[in-house]
């Protein structure tokens, strides 16, 4: 809307803290991110076959006003989803399937 460019909106004070599983970064640009004041946790799988990391999780990290605490975790982008019961695993095998050695379950524990 025109007439609320240039409102100057309030901080949001509720926020203390973020955290980022895989997060989706390309429709952010630094200036878009130089208002986050609060402290950032990422966890950003280290074959994300979804989100590259380069533009997403690494691009967010990089560009943030101040360097969040980044941690990578084993597997793909569907990581961080609960596992599968063996009906899902079957009807939505990308979305379950983890590569060799890799457990969510036990990383979501961790």
């Amino acid at each position: 809307m025109r007439f609320l460019d240039d409102w100057d909106r309030p901080p949001e004070t509720r926020i203390k803290s973020v955290v980022l599983l895989a997060p989706f970064g390309v429709m952010f640009d630094k200036a878009g991110l130089a208002g986050v004041k609060v402290p950032v946790l990422m966890f950003q799988p280290e074959r994300d076959e979804m989100l590259p990391n380069a533009f997403n999780g690494e691009w967010i990290r990089d560009s943030l006003p101040q360097r969040p605490d980044y941690r990578t975790v084993p597997g793909g982008h569907f990581i961080f989803i609960q596992p599968c019961s063996p009906e899902l695993a079957a009807s939505v095998p990308r979305v379950c399937a983890d590569p060799p050695g890799v457990n969510r379950g036990v990383i979501q524990n961790q």
